[in-house]
């Protein structure tokens, strides 16, 4: 990366793999948190699309994810309305191939997986715990966006005016035109999280093991 960030906006959701393929129509996968073959430009939406639908479909059957038989499905993707504001560079050799690595100038919007872990003794759900210390409770998607980021030592800018703060909203905006609140309800209480829910995934929502657990 050419910048350090500082803090993050933050905005979880859940879609089935059809809602999620129009709310990204607009977008741009790239790979913004690894090295990419040389020659590579852009993530074709189904390679990131279908294992998710697999991902999905797990979730739906309320099985538990592990790291040891989920980990492939457990996809990270770059959003961006223009290409031309992530472009890719110093090329190295690894492994005997010619990789590349992303010089974005600035953040893109970025996409991975979240876990809600659920506490029905103290009535409480946390969306802190990483997905990757909780697979089995993996959800849905999180977005996230910088709030500020430092290209040089000591001068930090608010991302706020950035194009790519800009394309994270515009997700915001196409993923609530396809969604509401998440609202559920475990041992005659109702929990609330900070989550939207897509209208078809709220069928399935009640079979996922981060719920299911409980229900047994």
């Amino acid at each position: 990366m050419e910048y350090v960030p500082k803090g993050w906006h933050f905005f979880r959701f859940i879609l089935t793999p059809g809602e999620l393929a129009q709310v990204l129509e607009p977008f741009h996968l790239v790979k913004c948190n690894c090295h990419v073959p040389a020659g590579y430009r852009e993530t074709m939406p189904e390679a990131f699309l279908t294992p998710y639908g697999q991902l999905y479909g797990k979730l739906a059957r309320g099985e538990a994810l592990s790291h040891e038989t989920d980990w492939p499905l457990m996809e990270h993707t770059g959003l961006t309305t223009d290409l031309s504001r992530c472009p890719y560079g110093r090329e190295h050799t690894f492994q005997g191939r010619q990789f590349l690595l992303p010089v974005f100038p600035e953040p893109c919007a970025a996409l991975a997986p979240f876990s809600m872990t659920i506490d029905p003794e103290s009535r409480r759900v946390s969306l802190r715990s990483s997905y990757v210390q909780s697979p089995q409770n993996i959800v849905g998607c999180e977005a996230s966006y910088p709030k500020a980021i430092c290209r040089r030592e000591g001068v930090w800018q608010s991302t706020a005016s950035l194009p790519g703060y800009q394309d994270f909203l515009l997700l915001k905006r196409r993923v609530s035109a396809v969604s509401c609140g998440l609202r559920f309800e475990l041992d005659g209480h109702v929990y609330r999280p900070p989550v939207k829910i897509g209208r078809a995934a709220q069928r399935d929502f009640p079979r996922f093991y981060a719920v299911s657990q409980f229900c047994k």
